[in-house]
């Protein structure tokens, strides 16, 4: 925890336009600065009330240390088994690893075969488990290739290693966004305990890797649009992962947008001059497989709409696409309404839902939504208590929704999972209140420019 205090600090030193109190990102708070003559002139009882405790933010507060100590007390055993844990060689960690092994070998050719004859010999003959159905991109395949000089179990700590460093990293940005400490504190326990992100501890996958990035690079397009774009068009390693940043940068002028599908197609594309381009049509061909299992509902880990449609189907496929269309249009009219960070959280929350292949592992990317959120204007920054209070809440029912996705996968009978509701209340709760600021009249002109003299 004190390394976590340590890192966050640095990151507001290092995102100054970032942090809480940055009058460039999203508005300052109620802070400033007293002349010599006006605290002489201000009454003695007015001075100590500034500086005394707020009925609100003492409220506010004990809630947030409550759910800490809670949060500890009750999951970190459950965290440190799954640091400590097993993993299943045969499952996703080795399916990663056996592509790095792959992609480098005289057999590289067969990286997108769906399942070549032999292939459940392949671990006895070749010592490694062959990836089939293999969605990513080779640079992907290129990245896990590092991990060959260690044997498994050294891979293994490294790969934890990792997810705890991008967990941290994604906890410290969610913090970043919360003016109290207790709040920040609070979001960093549930993003590190939370159950979805430790599924990728205990099967080897990469949600947390990809929940750190989608948070950096969304702080870093908030600080400048051009290599903010560049630096999501790397999420499409990723392709699903892509989708909730193409409806960000959507919405951008053509410079912008330009910059993310270049760099989105530099690093998918050109590293299967290695393979050959039949390769790129195998993938792609892999993809389309993939997808038309996910449209039918998938994996039971499946939290997005997908999970609903339930139809391998033509209709299926159509049905997805245009809520895609529909997420693209409903962005925009949030970002006139609401503003470009509300925009981006409802991208980020819509895209988990689009997405036809949104196992509950990949969940991370809605607490930064909960980050973008907190540092909108939806709640006026001079009431940054109330601020901390309703998304530190909503952070909360996140946190345990998460918690219980995993009793809920195999309920009978369970039409809507917990995470997809989740979703679904919050971006409806932005769409009326998008509608809401529509029907409202907009005060007349002269008025405005008389408030402002």
């Amino acid at each position: 925890m004190i390394a976590c205090v340590a890192l966050l600090r640095r990151f507001s030193y290092a995102w100054p336009s970032c942090s809480p109190c940055s009058p460039h990102l999203y508005g300052p708070y109620n802070f400033r600065q007293v002349s010599a003559t006006e605290e002489a002139t201000t009454p003695r009882g007015f001075r100590s009330s500034l500086t005394s405790a707020r009925p609100l933010f003492l409220a506010s507060a004990a809630l947030a240390i409550i759910f800490s100590a809670f949060a500890l007390l009750q999951y970190v055993d459950d965290t440190a088994t799954a640091y400590n844990g097993r993993v299943n060689t045969r499952g996703d960690f080795a399916f990663l690893l056996g592509s790095g092994r792959l992609i480098t070998s005289e057999h590289r050719g067969l990286l997108y075969e769906p399942s070549p004859a032999g292939a459940n010999a392949w671990p006895r003959e070749h010592g490694y488990m062959f990836p089939s159905w293999f969605p990513y991109p080779p640079a992907v395949a290129l990245g896990t290739a590092l991990f060959h000089p260690f044997d498994l179990d050294t891979s293994l700590d490294i790969w934890r290693f990792l997810i705890a460093v991008s967990a941290f990293t994604l906890g410290a940005c969610v913090a970043s966004a919360f003016k109290s400490w207790p709040w920040r504190i609070a979001m960093i326990v549930a993003v590190f305990l939370w159950f979805p992100l430790l599924m990728n501890v205990r099967i080897g996958q990469t949600g947390a890797f990809v929940a750190a990035a989608t948070a950096l690079f969304t702080l870093a397009y908030l600080r400048k649009r051009e290599a903010g774009a560049m630096l999501l068009g790397l999420l499409c390693l990723k392709p699903t992962a892509a989708i909730g940043p193409a409806l960000i940068v959507l919405q951008e002028r053509p410079a912008i947008w330009l910059r993310f599908a270049i760099t989105g197609a530099a690093v998918v594309i050109l590293p299967f001059a290695l393979l050959g381009p039949g390769a790129f049509f195998d993938w792609l061909e892999v993809l389309r497989g993939r997808t038309w299992i996910d449209i039918g509902g998938g994996h039971s880990y499946n939290q997005g709409l997908s999970s609903l449609i339930g139809a391998s189907t033509a209709a299926g496929l159509a049905i997805a696409a245009v809520l895609c269309l529909i997420a693209a249009g409903l962005v925009h009219l949030v970002q006139i309404k609401l503003g470009l960070h509300a925009a981006m959280a409802f991208a980020i929350l819509g895209g988990s839902l689009v997405n036809p292949h949104s196992l509950f592992y990949d969940w991370g990317t809605a607490f930064v939504a909960i980050m973008l959120l907190r540092m909108s204007d939806l709640i006026p920054q001079s009431q940054a208590d109330k601020s901390d209070l309703l998304f530190g809440l909503l952070g909360l029912s996140l946190f345990f929704c998460g918690q219980f996705a995993w009793d809920a996968r195999h309920e009978e009978g369970q039409y809507l999972r917990p995470l997809t509701a989740w979703t679904l209340l919050v971006a409806g709760a932005l769409f009326l209140l998008t509608i809401r600021r529509f029907t409202e009249p907009e005060e007349p002109s002269h008025l405005l420019s008389a408030e402002a003299t």
